[in-house]
């Protein structure tokens, strides 16, 4: 047997090298696609339970920023964007804002808290007599609905008739200096302030100096009517973020909630100032969750205060020390809440405030605990338990002041959020043409009304909107009496448990300047974006089609940029019930109910094969078959003599049947292997991360393809009687041939369909190939390169990718292979025939065109029953057809068939070498 096969090779070489030449291709390019086609799948699972659409319906947050409870819960936690900096790229978002089914990618840049001082006037009353006093201002700052309380370091104000004079160049302790002028003639220092070394984080501690004298500059002078006050100073952090306006507009609204001023536009960016600080165009909320309050009692001191600073002689410890031993009486009192200093820091904004150095905070750890009650919702049921950080004293540090900034009271108590400074620099540096890199100012162009926005008012789209701050209500009886059933506000501290939303924006032009490592020390703006938020087109609710719309649109980004995607649509939201330690201000320990999200479409990423492609891939394997099978079906018709005589000598039945399959294993093994060994290389050309298990099965793989596609044929071999085999292996006519010379058309169909199976089976190979590549070319010039619709009344989608692309042309090349084999078998075994049509005058020319006409009515019926075919599936998935699909599909049948042409008309070259006596006296 094996002596037979190996003779049976190397007699019909031609046979056996295409054969080969077909399945190499096909195991080959296979192999290297399937290995491109292994991509991460996303896969919706879960039950929607809700009737609404939140403002969005994709949240993508930078790769590993989701934490393990979130991915373990289908969670999305309550804050998620207030500690996420950054970790998308600008090109990520553009390739998002690209895909065919966004609709709007609303991007937003965090880049952090920035710690504008609110400035607070507090009337002392005006001067009881023509000489010097001294006042004293003790403030009491509350937070956590009163629960949390911090007395400021005395704070102190001095009223002189003599002038004042703030010294121009620093003392021997960094600071500058405020002089007097006494009725001697002697200058003493007066109002010192605290060094780095004495200085406070908290607020307090102030020595302010005010002058009823004629020619006292501005920053000293008594009011217009003679009241002395004292300015409070309140450190207000603000989580300032960038925007894209038209997209946030549209998505939020933002542009439409406009409360003073104007809304921010794409032209809004940074305005240099050479020399100088550069300025950012900012809009702020009109109003604050930040929950607080400053309250406040004055004092006048006797004449002896007076005394005392002046004896100080301007040292601060001394004079602090002196003043704290004197006894006053209280002449006033007065208190200020958080959104009262918020208003008045929006109007400072509106004439410029400095940003000299910017905040990021970091997510918080939890501990998980004991089971929460009933209603906990999500989390496991367990009540988690944030865990505690230490930020040290110099996370504060500036380049503005001596040490460091004066914080919110509230940063000095339990904190759980490490933090990171970006300091501004102070310094003017030469850039060529650019003089200043100085931190820059923030300026307000207008203001938003957050309560106007999309979304504030609904329980779940709160919880998703990023303008939102988290909620924080009493989840047990003790906790809704300490916070007199309130919920708990962010207290103002960066990196306190309760997190404010972004309450300032800026554009995404302006953005570069924040993340200038020449502007702010240590920054980095690469990756600027914290997280997209997409809406998808054409989701009218939570109904298959439309959760396959957005299932479609989250598949690509996770394709395309690799980022962590959220389905929100159907989202509920889920109380996580936190056990928050008690305070070390005043606050007990609090059990409270923060409002997370639970999605109710969870995402859940799998490395996987696209069904799509798979199915392209089978496609590939199934024109490959048919190439084999016609290729087989020639052979042995070709042989039938051969193998009626073998059957004449005794062969049997599954002896035939066996030989054939060995044949056509056996080229089938040996293109597997050369298949597997090209693989390699081709794979590195083309950048494709191979696995050793694509490779190795692809021999055993093309050996079965051969004989699994040999089947027919070599069953055929079997059935066929030796007198029989004997006989010309072409369809007997039933009618006569009309007289006269037919027409080449004719000529043409009838030779065609002297063996019906082998058009057929071209036809059907080409079929398959025109019906992929129109289909593909269809989604991506038609339909943007994603086709959504309904199939059967299931939601389906289709997305054309690189591989699949590969995959259509490889199939379309196998096809016309399969046209060009066919031609050839049947120049092959109608040789005399041709050459009779030579001797009776026929030239080469008439020849190849007969031919060419038989190639053309067999890539017609292929390309038009292909054309078919993608017509029928379009309509299947989008309902209907356009004109621009219409086109599309009409010239993938024009292009096939002109290619069928082609390839047919190739082997008619040999025509040119035939020897018409030798081919009559063979037949």
């Amino acid at each position: 047997m094996r002596r037979v096969v190996w003779s049976q090779l190397r007699h019909r070489f031609g046979r056996s090298v295409a054969l080969f030449v077909g399945i190499l291709v096909a195991v080959t390019g296979f192999a290297v696609l399937t290995a491109t086609s292994q991509t991460s799948r996303l896969t919706v699972t879960g039950t929607v339970s809700a009737h609404y659409r939140t403002q969005y319906d994709l949240l993508i947050r930078p790769k590993g920023s989701t934490t393990e409870l979130e991915r373990s819960q289908s969670l999305v936690r309550a804050g998620f964007l207030s500690d996420v900096h950054g970790g998308i790229t600008l090109d990520q978002y553009r390739a998002v804002q690209g895909l065919p089914g966004v609709e709007v990618a609303a991007p937003i840049a965090m880049i952090g808290y920035v710690m504008p001082e609110a400035r607070i006037s507090v009337p002392l009353g005006k001067p009881s007599g023509g000489g010097p006093q001294v006042w004293r201002v003790r403030v009491n700052w509350g937070w956590d609905r009163g629960l949390s309380h911090l007395q400021a370091t005395d704070a102190y104000v001095y009223l002189t008739p003599q002038a004042l004079e703030l010294a121009h160049t620093p003392d021997a302790k960094g600071g500058l200096p405020t002089t007097q002028a006494m009725p001697d003639g002697s200058v003493v220092t007066v109002c010192p302030q605290p060094q780095a070394s004495d200085k406070r984080l908290t607020p307090g501690g102030e020595v302010q100096c005010v002058s009823t004298a004629p020619s006292a500059q501005a920053v000293y002078r008594t009011a217009a009517d003679g009241t002395v006050t004292f300015t409070l100073s309140w450190p207000f952090p603000i989580v300032l973020a960038a925007i894209d306006p038209a997209a946030e507009q549209k998505l939020s609204g933002l542009g439409g909630a406009v409360a003073t001023g104007r809304a921010l536009t794409a032209s809004d960016g940074i305005v240099s100032n050479p020399g100088g600080s550069d300025s950012v165009p900012v809009v702020a909320a009109s109003s604050t969750p930040v929950d607080g309050s400053a309250s406040w009692s004055v004092q006048e001191l006797p004449p002896a205060a007076s005394a005392a600073v002046v004896q100080a002689g301007g040292d601060y410890q001394a004079l602090t020390a002196g003043l704290a031993r004197i006894s006053g009486s209280t002449t006033g009192s007065g208190e200020v809440t958080a959104n009262t200093a918020y208003q008045g820091l929006l109007t400072q904004l509106t004439q410029g405030i400095p940003a000299t150095s910017y905040w990021k905070a970091a997510p918080v750890s939890y501990t998980a605990g004991a089971r929460a009650g009933a209603g906990a919702g999500a989390g496991g049921g367990q009540a988690l338990t944030p865990e505690s950080v230490t930020n040290p004293p110099d996370v504060w540090r500036s380049a503005f002041t001596r040490g460091t900034v004066t914080v919110p009271a509230a940063a000095a108590d339990g904190q759980f959020r490490g933090l990171t400074p970006y300091l501004g620099s102070n310094v003017s540096q030469s850039r060529g043409s650019e003089d200043s890199r100085i931190a820059p100012s923030l300026r307000s162009v207008g203001s938003y009304d957050p309560s106007r926005l999309t979304g504030h008012q609904d329980a779940v789209q709160g919880s998703l909107d990023v303008f939102s701050s988290s909620r924080l209500t009493p989840a047990d009886p003790q906790s809704s009496r300490l916070l007199r059933g309130q919920s708990l506000q962010p207290d103002g501290d960066p990196a306190g448990y309760a997190q404010q939303p972004p309450m300032m924006f800026t554009t995404l032009a302006a953005l570069p300047e924040f993340g200038d490592p020449e502007v702010y020390q240590g920054a980095d703006g690469s990756a600027p974006l914290s997280l997209v938020r997409v809406r998808v087109a054409g989701v009218t609710g939570v109904d298959a089609l439309s959760r396959e719309r957005v299932r479609q649109v989250a598949q690509e980004v996770v394709d395309r940029t690799g980022l962590d995607v959220d389905v929100v649509v159907g989202s509920s939201a889920a109380p996580v019930t936190v056990q928050l330690p008690a305070g070390s201000h005043g606050r007990p320990p609090l059990t409270l109910a923060e409002a997370w999200t639970h999605k109710g479409v969870a995402a859940v990423i799998l490395a996987a094969i696209d069904r799509k492609s798979l199915v392209l891939f089978g496609l590939v394997l199934a024109v490959c078959a048919g190439f084999v099978a016609n290729a087989a079906a020639a052979s042995v018709r070709a042989r039938r003599g051969e193998l009626a005589i073998l059957a004449a000598v005794g062969w049997t039945r599954p002896r035939i049947f066996s030989l054939v399959q060995a044949e056509l294993a056996s080229i089938g093994a040996a293109a597997g292997v050369v298949g597997a060994l090209l693989a390699w290389p081709v794979a590195w050309v083309t950048g494709v991360r191979i696995g050793l298990a694509d490779v190795v099965l692809a021999v055993p793989a093309a050996a079965l393809l051969a004989v699994l596609a040999g089947l027919v044929p070599a069953w055929s071999a079997t059935r066929v009687a030796p007198m029989e085999a004997l006989r010309t292996a072409v369809r007997q006519r039933r009618r006569p041939v009309r007289s006269g010379r037919p027409g080449l058309a004719r000529m043409a169909w009838r030779n065609l369909l002297l063996v019906p199976g082998r058009t057929a089976l071209g036809a059907a190979t080409l079929a398959m190939g025109v019906c992929a590549t129109a289909l593909v070319l269809t989604v991506t010039v038609a339909f943007h390169g994603v086709l959504v619709g309904n199939m059967l009344g299931q939601a389906v989608s289709v997305a054309v990718r690189g591989v699949d692309g590969a995959s259509t042309a490889l199939m379309l090349v196998l096809a016309l292979l399969a046209v060009a084999d066919l031609s050839y078998t049947n120049i092959k075994e109608r040789t005399a025939q041709l050459a009779l049509l030579q001797a009776t005058g026929w030239t080469s020319g008439q020849i190849c065109r007969l031919i060419a006409w038989e190639s053309a009515g067999l890539g017609l019926a292929g390309s038009l029953a292909g054309g078919a075919l993608a017509y029928a599936g379009t309509a299947l998935f989008a309902g209907a057809v356009d004109r621009t699909a219409l086109t599309v599909i009409s010239a993938a049948v024009v292009v096939g068939t002109a290619l069928a042409v082609l390839a047919g008309v190739a082997p008619a070259l040999t025509l040119t070498r035939l020897h018409t006596a030798r081919s009559l006296a063979e037949e």
